[in-house]
């Protein structure tokens, strides 16, 4: 699943989606986890999905606002738990203080606007949402590992105009994986709680229309596509 300016599937405002681009490579990725506060009577995935199907609705799920990446990825995770949850939609900056105020039960957010809170106890993560254990983040178990099959990495890469000639794409991709390849940007990324994850145009150009099918499906579910 993608984070970034291009959309894949078109959504109000825009009036275009990732066919108007070419791809040009995938630059990084990063896991979006699910959390608490560090005093929630949660302690595990299972725990938190038990409670919201024995109270359906009865849950408060913050993210990052409609139709993002944080709330299409709370979607698909409660739609696989079986679980009804409220999803309540902020602008990025309101959603960590809107969980530790109280406003919400829990938030589903990328690492980097979190890693403070969780290093001083006042944020507990439930789960990533990505294929395997994150390095950054060992210690905080995969949906799948908990039973969800769930798996929405966030990506982030460069695209450019359609029609781009197709020599002026192949000399930014080489630039481009220079540089997510270097040292520099490595530890840049490290202390982002983000990954390095060069992806040549080729294979990001399937991949992204490959996660715009599943995209679709959950635009669906959210009502943000017909």
């Amino acid at each position: 699943m993608r984070s970034c300016g291009i959309p894949t599937r078109s959504r109000p405002p825009f009036t275009f989606d990732f066919h108007e681009f070419e791809a040009v490579a995938r630059v990084l990725v990063e896991s979006p986890v699910l959390a608490v506060r560090g005093d929630s009577k949660w302690k595990t995935l299972g725990e938190l999905v038990a409670d919201a199907k024995s109270r359906p609705k009865g849950i408060t799920v913050g993210n990052s606002g409609v139709g993002s990446h944080t709330h299409i990825s709370s979607v698909a995770l409660f739609k696989a738990a079986g679980a009804e949850v409220v999803d309540v939609p902020f602008g990025a900056a309101q959603v960590v203080p809107s969980l530790l105020g109280g406003q919400v039960d829990a938030v589903l957010q990328l690492p980097a606007a979190l890693s403070s809170h969780v290093k001083s106890g006042q944020v507990r993560l439930l789960a990533a949402l990505v294929p395997a254990r994150d390095p950054v983040l060992p210690s905080v178990p995969t949906a799948r590992e908990q039973g969800l099959d769930v798996s929405l990495e966030a990506w982030r890469g460069i695209a450019v105009p359609k029609d781009t000639p197709k020599p002026v794409i192949a000399i930014l991709e080489t630039a481009i994986k220079k540089t997510a390849e270097s040292a520099e940007f490595s530890r840049a990324c490290e202390k982002l709680g983000v990954h390095p994850a060069f992806m040549p145009a080729e294979e990001f150009g399937i991949l992204i229309a490959k996660e715009d099918v599943e995209l679709a499906r959950i635009m669906q579910l959210i009502g943000l596509k017909k």
